[in-house]
C-alpha cells in the first residue's frame, strides 16, 4: 500500500506542476520551470514546488525538462524519490 501511495502523490505532484506551468505559461516557454533537480530550482513558483515534493516522497527529487515543437511545449516531469531503499522513479510527459 505505501508503494501505491507514494506513487500516487508523485502522480498529484506532476499534475500540479503541470497546472502551474499552463498558469504561466510564458514562463514556461522562458523555462522557468525547467530544472535538473530540485536543488536547480529557482522562482517563487517552482521553489514552492520542490518544498511540497520534500514533504511528500522520502529523499524526493525532479527533473523537469521542455521544449517548444510546431508552437507547443513538451513538458517531461521525472520524479524520483528512495523508500526502504529501493528508488522509485515516475515520469509524466504531457503538452501544453
Amino acid at each position: 500500500n505505501r508503494e501505491a501511495y507514494l506513487r500516487t502523490q508523485a502522480s498529484i505532484l506532476a499534475h500540479d506542476l503541470t497546472e502551474r506551468m499552463r498558469a504561466n505559461s510564458l514562463g514556461a516557454r522562458a523555462g522557468a520551470y525547467s530544472m535538473a533537480d530540485k536543488g536547480s530550482a529557482s522562482g517563487d513558483d517552482p521553489i514552492e514546488w520542490v518544498g511540497h515534493l520534500a514533504d511528500a516522497l522520502p529523499e524526493g527529487d525532479a527533473t523537469v525538462t521542455t521544449g517548444v515543437s510546431a508552437g507547443a511545449l513538451n513538458v517531461t516531469i521525472s520524479i524520483r524519490w528512495v523508500d526502504g531503499g529501493t528508488p522509485y522513479t515516475f515520469t509524466n510527459q504531457t503538452t501544453i
